[in-house]
Order: C-alpha cells, then structure tokens, then sequence
C-alpha cells in the first residue's frame, strides 16, 4: 500500500515510498525482481471485495507494533481455552466468540520489522477450501514489471493493461535508487491485444 501523499511525480522521496519502489518488498515477494507488482485503486478493489462476498469480508490496515503477548487464558488471542467445553455446540461457540474479541490481534497485527510493507487486508469468511476469486474489473491501475521479467513477457501484461484499462512500466534499479522505465497505456495504444 502506498504511504499517504506520495503521488507526486517530481518528489523522489515521494516516490520512494510508493509501494512499488519498496526494494524488500520486491526482494521478498516478486522472485528477486522476476515479478510483477500490481497497483490497485483502494476504494474500487474494496467494492470488488464487498460486492463478491457481501458481509464475509473483515478489512483493515496491519498495525505495526514492537509488542509480545503475555500468555494469559482469557486474553492471548493466539489461544482458546477450552475448559468446561463438552459438546460440539459449545466447542464452536468458544472459536467464534474468541474469533470475534480477537481477529484484529490475530490477521492486522505484525512486528515493526515490517512495517516497510503499508500492508491492508482483507479477510474472507468462507467455508469452502477453495481459493476465492474476485472479479476485480477497473480497480487495477497499473502493472509494474521487475527488471528481471523477460522482454518478451511485456505483451502479455500489456494484454492485461488493455482488459482493465491500467497502464504499464518497468521497474529499473541503478545504484539502490528505483526508476520507472518505459511507461505505457496499452489500453490507449494496444487495443488491438483485446482480439487477440
């Protein structure tokens, strides 16, 4: 997630701070820069989300905290006492109960360590086992592409940016310091790629 006002082209050190030019995060989570970063607009992924599953969705930004738990029975969120449970009712009732007082703690709350990462989330309530599929439509605005992505692979993100009107760069690192290269609006110039 990008940090507050950092949309600005011309500041650097908004620029920085864009979460596309998180150098852990792309360390971490894109293959050692052979992967793509996709940027959506907050507001129309969290309609996709609420118009998919409706009430199933909990959301949040993580709290970033340098804080241990003591653990005490009534108050660790990552333990549920079970004393005095004796049916299958009950035993589900306790899980829901200690679900509920403690998701927060549970799924928005990560050590400072982190912190580098702006990270929001949401949290679906389902049954099932499988993955979830949100139809996203325009929320996506923009792919960026690691400077290890194979050239070759950039028409098939560009067919992406022409089916969800988003645009597209790829993002170059010289001397520790993040550049965006070779901006495109596929959905402008490569509309042609929607046919094929």
């Amino acid at each position: 997630m990008d940090a507050p006002q950092t949309t600005d082209p011309e500041n650097l050190e908004a620029r920085s701070k864009r979460g596309y030019a998180s150098a852990p995060m792309w360390h971490h989570y894109a293959n050692h820069h052979d992967g793509v970063c996709l940027m959506f607009r907050r507001e129309d992924l969290n309609a996709a989300f609420i118009s998919a599953f409706g009430r199933r969705i909990l959301s949040g930004p993580v709290e970033y905290l340098d804080v241990g738990w003591v653990p005490l029975h009534e108050e660790d969120p990552f333990g549920v006492s079970m004393n005095g449970v004796t049916s299958p009712d009950e035993f589900r009732f306790r899980i829901l109960s200690h679900f509920q007082t403690c998701w927060h703690e549970l799924y928005l709350r990560k050590l400072t360590d982190w912190s580098h990462e702006r990270e929001f989330r949401w949290l679906y309530l389902g049954d099932d086992d499988e993955p979830a599929d949100v139809p996203f439509g325009k929320a996506l605005s923009g792919i960026v592409l690691g400077e290890a992505v194979p050239t070759e692979a950039g028409l098939e993100f560009y067919k992406h940016c022409v089916e969800h009107e988003a645009s597209c760069a790829r993002l170059h690192w010289r001397n520790g310091q993040p550049s965006l290269q070779d901006y495109a609006e596929p959905f402008v110039t490569h509309r042609y790629l929607a046919n094929v």
